[in-house]
């Protein structure tokens, strides 16, 4: 099974900088999609307790069915009315979520693109003679 991780060992290619550093970069080229990315956040943040309500409710109704002695029929008509609703809203808001991931990322992309292009373009032909590309 060794040859799955065949050619990852890079040598004497590591980067020369922080993991700090990093972030910091990405966080820079994230300014511009800030209002968008808290938006995502904030929608996944609640999609993920919509999901985690969800289940919630589905234990809730079976132990009340599997409680026969005091059924209470608006109890078990309100949990299986809110169950596929719940359901439904996080179906929606990963729907939501898709979508504005799919609005951003090629923004960014194409922004880390000409930043990339535009620095290639100012490097001298030595820099490609011991870079290869």
């Amino acid at each position: 099974m060794g040859w799955i991780f065949e050619g990852l060992d890079i040598g004497d290619k590591k980067r020369k900088y922080s993991d700090r550093e990093l972030f910091r970069r990405t966080f820079k080229r994230l300014k511009p999609f800030k209002k968008q990315v808290i938006v995502i956040t904030l929608l996944i943040v609640s999609v993920t307790f919509t999901q985690i309500l969800s289940n919630i409710i589905f234990g809730f109704m079976i132990d009340i069915i599997s409680d026969l002695s005091g059924i209470i029929l608006w109890i078990i008509i309100l949990a299986g009315v809110s169950y596929p609703i719940t359901k439904i809203l996080g179906w929606f808001g990963n729907y939501l979520i898709n979508t504005r991931m799919a609005k951003i990322f090629p923004n960014f992309m194409v922004a880390l693109r000409t930043e990339i292009f535009d620095a290639l373009q100012k490097q001298d032909l030595k820099f490609f003679d011991r870079h290869r590309s």
